[in-house]
């Protein structure tokens, strides 16, 4: 999994573990992925960290639950929280294979949200 978003240019800060994820394979193109990662610590450490692994990525802003990103397609174990951001990154084919995070923090940890979008 860790390849495939290497592949489409997120690297994963090593502070975060994956926990669950999944991979939709298109008959021809590439796949879509989507992945979940624990982290320790809090949401403002996360969150630099996460800035300075993918300098290509947009700044983080704060998302609500209703945002279309969070509602369609699903994100891999999400839930809402009162401490999200999102953040997301268009991807080399015109707007293809996108890449969109959210980081949400429930005070006892970080969860990071990975959607990885195939054509």
């Amino acid at each position: 999994m860790e390849d495939a978003l290497t592949d489409r240019g997120f690297t994963v800060p090593a502070s975060f573990t994956f926990t669950e994820g999944y991979e939709v394979k298109g008959f021809v193109g590439t796949a879509s992925y989507g992945a979940k990662y624990e982290g320790a610590g809090p949401f403002d450490r996360a969150a630099a960290e996460i800035v300075e692994a993918n300098p290509k990525f947009p700044a983080l802003q704060p998302v609500a639950c209703a945002d279309p990103v969070l509602t369609s397609p699903k994100l891999a174990g999400f839930s809402c929280t009162d401490q999200m951001s999102k953040t997301g990154y268009p991807g080399t084919d015109g707007g293809l294979d996108t890449v969109t995070l959210v980081l949400t923090s429930d005070g006892w940890g970080t969860r990071l949200y990975v959607r990885a979008e195939g054509h």
